[in-house]
């Protein structure tokens, strides 16, 4: 278990905010924990006809939003991993265990804030969900087959809609279901009947007063721009946009919170809520989870790409939001080696229209690069390494030490290494460092990029290699070689 202190070792953490992060010292109009992709498995054991219990990492987030006196806890989706009755029963069940009756171990109610994503309404036709049983009783089971309100009902006793508005001490949520895929909702790529209900009820949900908005999938461009995985078809954020008191929480792209990228704002506030189940990446690392790209540019990546995709079991996290006059505060937390400690300095985000803080172009313009220690190196190796396509290369190895946050300087968001020969650049990559999830104190071991040989086009003694550290937006520190 870490202390407190070895998460947050100094007021240097907190350079990587675009304000500093005063104590709290008025209590929230509104405390939420918010949390997504839990992905309660269900791995049958057929001889009992049972499931294994995956729950304990929702009953450690539970336990400790009880603790903090939370009044609601959203969950953006992907409750259950295959879309089963059974999984999401389990789902029901810890709630029930934590909180009886809706009501923490103080007696204070708390509202349940669910929604299913597409594991919920899909996950039963995926590839990971076959041989859990036999096939008519895997369909059967499934929440489609089920019905998605009797199944939400059965489960968590209450009533389920496609699109439901609720209200909690006087804020309102909005909570968009992922519907089942269809061509109705493009596969699942719209929600139908969200923006009649946004059109219908504009005048109630506009206002000086947040509003809460949930779906699973990314809000097109919004979280980690253009390329980031997993976007709907940008409907929702047409509708939304009108709203400018909207704070919008999405799941499904399982980024770490220590990305500063995971806060956006523009017409609206949005948060991309990191997964308690494990953690993936943005686009454009060698190590990245996802490569963008049609079929063909995806398998040409692959053969060319002798760095494993970063998918980190151990990073289970998510969020406490304080919500004042004008701000919310957002508290990072970990749940895998930890019970809530913070992973990075809390986000104090501003909601006034004129101020917004937290633009991506704005924080682009005023990012402090991160920066190498003194006295840091680079070593090369000859290596062989497999590539994603499955074939096995003469590499080079370059590794390097992390950039750490000092009192000016934040902690570095990834890393450009550079292949140069007579002056000249032949390649570039961009690579995260494999402890770059969790909290700074973890991230302690060299940094590694791999470069096949038949990628650097000329002998590989002639080449030499420098580094940069890379902000969130973009900001590159001095290099080293």
């Amino acid at each position: 278990m870490l202390t407190r202190g070895g998460f947050i070792a100094s007021a240097a953490a907190f350079a990587i905010s675009p304000s500093a992060v005063p104590p709290i010292s008025e209590a929230p109009r509104l405390r939420l924990g918010v949390l997504a992709d839990l992905h309660v498995k269900g791995d049958a054991v057929l001889a009992k006809g049972r499931f294994r219990n995956s729950t304990e990492p929702f009953r450690k987030a539970l336990r400790f939003f009880d603790r903090m006196q939370v009044d609601a806890v959203v969950c953006c989706g992907d409750l259950a991993t295959s879309g089963l009755l059974p999984e999401l029963e389990r789902v029901g069940a810890a709630w029930d265990d934590v909180f009886p009756g809706n009501r923490r171990s103080d007696g204070g109610h708390v509202e349940k804030l669910f929604i299913y994503g597409d594991h919920d309404t899909g996950g039963y036709s995926w590839r990971e969900s076959k041989g859990l049983m036999p096939d008519g009783e895997l369909k059967r089971l499934t929440i489609p087959s089920v019905g998605p309100a009797a199944a939400w009902e059965k489960c968590f006793h209450e009533k389920w809609e496609p699109v439901m508005v609720k209200e909690v001490k006087g804020f309102r949520f909005v909570l968009a279901h992922h519907p089942v895929h269809s061509k109705e909702s493009e596969w699942g790529n719209r929600i139908p009947g969200l923006e009649d209900v946004l059109s219908r009820m504009r005048r109630e949900l506009s206002g000086e007063r947040p509003l809460f908005y949930l779906q699973h999938r990314l809000l097109k461009n919004t979280v980690g721009g253009a390329d980031a995985w997993g976007q709907d078809d940008g409907s929702a954020r047409a509708a939304l946009s009108a709203l400018g008191n909207c704070i919008a929480f999405m799941g499904h792209g399982h980024l770490a919170c220590t990305d500063e990228r995971c806060v956006w704002q523009d017409e609206f506030t949005a948060l991309e809520v990191p997964s308690l189940r494990y953690v993936c990446t943005l686009p454009g690392c060698e190590n990245s989870t996802f490569i963008p790209g049609g079929k063909d540019s995806v398998e040409t990546a692959k053969a060319a790409i002798a760095m494993s995709p970063f998918a980190e079991r151990d990073g289970r996290q998510g969020l406490l939001v304080d919500v004042f006059d004008g701000r919310v505060v957002v508290r990072r937390l970990d749940f895998a080696y930890s019970d809530g400690e913070r992973v990075a300095p809390d986000w104090e985000v501003p909601l006034a229209a004129e101020i917004r803080e937290y633009r991506y172009a704005a924080r682009t313009s005023s990012e402090v690069a991160p920066q190498f220690p003194k006295g840091a190196s680079v070593a090369v190796r000859r290596v062989s390494a497999k590539t994603r396509a499955g074939t096995v290369v003469d590499a080079l190895e370059v590794s390097f030490p992390p950039a750490h946050s000092t009192p000016s300087t934040p902690r570095a968001n990834r890393y450009e290494v550079c292949a140069e020969a007579a002056g000249e650049k032949v390649v570039c990559m961009e690579v995260y460092s494999c402890k770059f999830h969790l909290a700074e104190c973890f991230d302690g071991g060299a940094v590694k990029c791999v470069f096949p040989v038949t990628r650097l086009g000329r002998n590989p003694d002639e080449v030499k290699f420098t580094v940069r550290p890379i902000g969130a937006f973009g900001a590159k520190g001095k290099p080293i070689a």
